[in-house]
Parts: C-alpha cells; sequence; structure tokens
C-alpha cells in the first residue's frame, strides 16, 4: 500500500449479501422455522421469532463468540420451549437452521468482478465489515474462496464491538495493520435493506447508525471518509433489475472516488454521497406540536416520523424524522429549519 492507502469497506448484510435479508421475510423464514425442525418447538410464527428470539439476543450474539446456534439453543430453553425434549434435539434444529440461514447469504455474484477489481489495485485494501454472528466469519471467508476475491472479514461477533463503537474500527485497524489509510470509502446499507421485523431496521435507527458509524469511521481514520449508501428500492415488477442498476452505480462512484484525489475537510467531517436517506431527532415539550413542526418544515418532501423517547413526567417528547436529503445545503437546512421553529427546543 502506498503511502495515500485506500480503504474500500463493503458491509454484507443487505448489501454484498442481498438474499441475506430475504431469508428474514415472513413466508421464508417461516419456511425455515418448519424444515430446521424449531417450528416443533414453538418457533412456527415469523413475527414471534423476532420478537422472543432474534431481537432480544441480537446484541450478545453479534458481540461475542457465542455463536446463533447456541443462542438459539439457550434462548428457546430459557422461554421454556423445549420441555420433553433433550438439549441435544434442539441444539441440532438450531443448528440446520442456522446452516440454512448461512446458505442463503452468499454474496450476490454481480458484486464478484467490482469486488475483483479492487482486490487487484496495490493501494487499495478492500474489507467486508459487518455486524453477525460468530458463525459468519467462517462462512464469508469460505464464500469469498468460492469466488476467487481476497477480501479481509472483520465482524463484530470476533471484534467485541458493532461498527457503531468506535472500538469496532481500532481494533480492525489495529489487526489489519491500517496505519497508513488516509481515505476510506464505506458501502452500507446500514440495516436500510434488512426485513421488516429485525429491529436492526426499524425507522429511524438505520439513520442513526448511519451517522453513529461515519463519525467514528473519522475519528479512527483521520483523512478522507465518504459513505455511499446502498439502499434497494421498495419492492417492485423491476427489483431485479433495479438492483443490478444499483450496484454499477455504486462501483462506478468507487472508480470514480479512486481516479480523484483524496478530499480533506478542514473539520475532518465524513464526505457523505448524495441523495440518501438521513434522520432528525426532534424534541420539544409537545408531541403534536412537534408533529406539525416537522409538517411545515418539511411539506412537499416525502418522511417517515415515528414516536421516539419521552422524558420521565412527560416534561420533553422526542419524534424520529427520516426523509431523503439531495444535497448537503438541503441536509443543513432542514436541520436549522426545524431547529429555529417555536415548538422545537433541540435538533439531533
Amino acid at each position: 500500500m502506498n503511502k495515500i492507502g485506500t480503504l474500500v469497506i463493503f458491509d454484507h448484510s443487505g448489501t454484498l449479501s442481498l438474499d441475506a435479508p430475504q431469508f428474514g421475510q415472513p413466508e421464508r423464514l417461516g419456511k425455515a422455522l418448519t424444515e430446521s425442525g424449531l417450528a416443533a418447538f414453538g418457533l412456527a410464527d415469523p413475527n414471534y421469532f423476532w420478537e422472543k428470539i432474534a431481537n432480544p439476543t441480537w446484541e450478545e450474539g453479534s458481540t461475542t463468540a457465542i455463536g446463533y446456534q447456541r443462542l438459539l439453543t439457550r434462548r428457546v430453553t430459557a422461554l421454556g420451549l423445549a420441555r420433553g425434549t433433550t438439549e441435544g434435539e434442539l441444539a441440532v434444529a438450531a443448528g440446520r437452521f442456522v446452516t440454512d440461514y448461512l446458505a442463503h447469504s452468499r454474496i450476490d455474484p454481480r458484486w464478484r468482478e467490482p469486488l475483483a477489481r479492487l482486490s487487484a489495485k496495490p493501494a487499495v485494501r478492500t474489507i467486508i465489515a459487518t455486524d453477525h454472528y460468530a458463525e459468519a466469519t467462517a462462512a464469508i471467508t469460505e464464500d469469498l474462496s468460492t469466488l476467487g476475491l481476497r477480501c479481509a472479514v472483520a465482524n463484530s461477533a470476533d471484534l467485541g464491538a458493532e461498527k457503531g463503537d468506535r472500538r469496532f474500527w481500532e481494533k480492525m485497524k489495529a489487526h489489519l495493520g491500517l496505519d497508513a489509510t488516509r481515505r476510506v470509502i464505506i458501502v452500507d446499507d446500514f440495516g436500510h435493506n434488512e426485513a421488516p421485523g429485525d429491529a436492526y431496521a426499524q425507522a429511524g435507527e438505520v439513520a442513526a447508525r448511519q451517522e453513529r458509524t461515519l463519525a467514528v469511521l473519522g475519528e479512527v481514520f483521520p483523512g478522507s471518509v465518504t459513505a455511499i449508501p446502498f439502499f434497494l428500492t421498495a419492492s417492485s415488477d423491476k427489483q431485479e433489475e433495479d438492483t443490478g442498476q444499483l450496484i454499477a452505480a455504486t462501483t462506478a462512484r468507487i472508480e470514480i472516488l479512486l481516479r480523484e484525489a483524496p478530499s480533506f475537510p478542514a473539520d475532518c467531517r465524513p464526505l457523505i454521497v448524495y441523495p440518501c436517506p438521513w434522520g432528525y431527532k426532534v424534541i420539544g415539550r409537545d408531541r403534536e406540536g412537534l408533529a406539525k413542526a416537522v409538517a411545515e418544515v418539511l411539506a412537499g418532501c416525502h418522511y417517515i416520523v415515528t414516536p421516539s423517547h419521552t422524558s420521565k413526567g412527560g416534561t420533553y417528547h422526542c419524534l424520529n424524522v427520516e426523509t431523503t436529503v439531495e444535497s448537503e445545503p438541503q441536509r443543513q437546512d432542514l436541520c436549522e429549519r426545524l431547529r429555529h421553529h417555536p415548538a422545537v427546543k433541540m435538533v439531533l
């Protein structure tokens, strides 16, 4: 790597692996629960699976070496769903489920050529950085080998922290010897493309995760940080075609960035590729007043508002606002207009 080393980071589930989020869709997930044998333990309902199994255990599963199979086995037992059977029988069913999931988490073949071209560039290091279960590291590594690709894999379960945590990138940087890195390009869906039942994809969380991740990347790699959000369109008759075009467009953006000299903002803030989704947390004393303020400021824009926290005693309320911004001036303008509205006390 030369003195202007470039690090290109790809997310896995929802970005490189486009089938992984589809595995979590109700029909496909229900089929997997039945075929694995987990349905026989009371896990036939996909909604119940998300609410009682996957979401409550995600933090531990994504930041420790426990693994998805052991986590499923332990959680089902704790819920009292495995009575009358042995733990070994449950573990076998959980293992079949995890194997099925990982088999449906392969890297989309359309990414093979772009990844191969990046891997061939001597001044570029390509890394797959993922928030995932422990078993995913070996599965992704094997998938890369099958495709003939040379990419490092950084998994939150191995590093003990998720990508929104500075420790993830500090440990990755030290382990892979990335001190020469002067430019970072990250391609990530930040949870946007995950299945609806997955708490990782909740409205408001995607934008917040994107902001946190870019902030810590800028701290750990003091130089140029550019984000290329990889957001799939809603289901449509042309979804496959649209996805192919998005992969091609993302690849073209990376190539353009690599041909340009790195940009180093004076304030070291990450660069963001627009248009992209963005989120604001709007705080005020009156919930209805906040909703009206959002409607006034974002009139003419497509946006989603979801309730966030309410302070103890109900003195302050917070709303998550998610919209698409076309440019940095628009992003800042919306923030300022929200901040100066009489009903708004604070904007994050």
